[in-house]
């Protein structure tokens, strides 16, 4: 971190302002070239200033000064807030370039505030959750996981295995006791069953909730001309997809994200299902294949008004270990020719889906925010390392039941530690927290 990094922190589009952020210990040097002449090094400050190319007045700016380490990255920080043109704007970061600084990295002020302890882990994930935030819940989430660490499941583990850890070693250290290593296997075999136990727990919890992040992949499927299209259109409220009586319109996945009953939808809508010799339509339903098996939530359309057909069944014999809702289109024409399917009614040329909307919010209910808002994880980078740690604990419970000894199979216990510190922000596991901040955006 002896670098000094500068990186454009507002959109690259013309606008009233553009913000240029700069970290490191050469920021105030910096400023000082720009404006050709000496800016005091005083924090918590701002002044009106004039850039310079060539001794030439190239903006007029506010710069905001802030002094290590009371500052977002813990380092000197300038902030340029100049006129918001998108060549005005490279122009002075193309001068910071020439005059020393490096282009940041994704996320490297983030990185830094981290690792110069201004934030855990958990607020470095929440805070990138916050800029991508699509829906009021995951908003809040995102809030919550900054001011509240949450951290409690995950310390009480990295204590149980600190302590196992120290038994072990004492094992080691002192092998001439009578049964001391029996002692250290009966407490690996106990502290690791309960451990893989908990993040099994949290794996499955969070996996519950991920949809409050990301939203519900929705595929709406049926045969062709069941209304498909004028339900995705009902949904959106606007006329996205093609209608038509004419079968096989709609020939590939159509894709939209919309917020529904403050929970995003990424609804799909697929092609028709049915047996046909065009080849282009042919890969539309394959294509629709492929969405079924990666929804969330699946809209099966039918007719209200006609039996269900032989193609009908096969589609629902597949679905029926998803999660799907059987939806029985033209409820306007007061006809169920199939009264023993369950399902919900709705008609799309009414924009009456009512029933629907009910159905769709007491399948994700709001017991899942209450669980999202005291997990000890946030985020799809924290979820990866538990994944990680649930591996090696397998392997090494593996291990020993293939008789690996007791100072072996502590090295395993000592890197689920690690991960388990980093997590917390205790150790600065620094592949890990490369791998962690690539997803930030630029110039955060």
């Amino acid at each position: 971190m002896k670098d000094t990094i500068v990186a454009i922190a507002t959109p690259k589009i013309n606008s009233s302002i553009s913000i240029i952020r700069i970290s490191g210990k050469d920021s105030f040097n910096l400023i000082s070239k720009l404006c050709n002449k000496d800016i005091a090094k005083k924090g918590y400050t701002f002044s009106k200033e004039y850039i310079y190319e060539n001794n030439k007045i190239l903006d007029e700016v506010i710069i905001l000064k802030f002094v290590e380490p009371r500052s977002f990255t813990g380092e000197d920080v300038i902030e340029i807030n100049c006129h918001g043109g998108i060549l005005i704007t490279n122009k002075i970061l193309e001068l910071l370039l020439e005059y020393g600084a490096r282009l940041a990295e994704n996320g490297e002020f983030t990185k830094r505030a981290f690792l110069n302890n201004k934030l855990t882990l958990r607020q470095a994930n929440s805070i990138n959750n916050l800029i991508f935030s699509k829906t009021p819940t995951s908003l809040e989430l995102a809030s919550n996981g900054i001011i509240n660490n949450n951290s409690e499941f995950l310390n009480n583990i990295k204590e149980e295995l600190f302590l196992l850890i120290g038994k072990i070693e004492v094992n080691i250290d002192y092998p001439e006791y009578d049964d001391v290593e029996q002692i250290a296997i009966n407490d690996y075999y106990d502290v690791v069953n309960n451990v893989l136990e908990k993040l099994n727990n949290l794996k499955k919890d969070y996996e519950k909730i991920n949809y409050l992040y990301k939203g519900i992949n929705v595929a709406i499927i049926g045969k062709p001309n069941v209304g498909k299209s004028s339900l995705l259109n009902t949904i959106l409220k606007e006329d996205r997809a093609i209608v038509s009586d004419i079968k096989g319109t709609t020939r590939d996945v159509i894709t939209e994200s919309v917020l529904f009953e403050g929970i995003q939808l990424n609804i799909i809508d697929t092609a028709g299902i049915r047996k046909s010799k065009n080849k282009i339509e042919t890969i539309g339903i394959d294509k629709t294949y492929d969405s079924i098996k990666k929804a969330d939530l699946i809209l099966f359309l039918i007719d209200s008004s006609k039996k269900i057909d032989k193609n009908e069944k096969e589609i629902l014999e597949k679905i029926k270990n998803k999660n799907y809702i059987l939806v029985k289109n033209k409820g306007d024409l007061n006809i169920d020719a199939n009264p023993n399917i369950n399902g919900i009614k709705i008609s799309t040329i009414k924009k009456d889906i009512d029933e629907l909307v009910v159905e769709i919010k007491n399948r994700f209910n709001n017991n899942d925010f209450d669980l999202a808002k005291n997990l000890s994880i946030c985020s799809d980078n924290e979820f990866t390392i538990i994944k990680q740690i649930i591996i090696i604990l397998k392997k090494s419970l593996k291990n020993a039941k293939d008789n690996m000894p007791i100072d072996v199979l502590v090295e395993d216990i000592i890197q689920v530690y690690k991960k388990i510190c980093t997590l917390i922000g205790e150790t600065k596991d620094l592949d890990i927290i490369d791998k962690m901040f690539k997803n930030f955006c630029l110039g955060k």
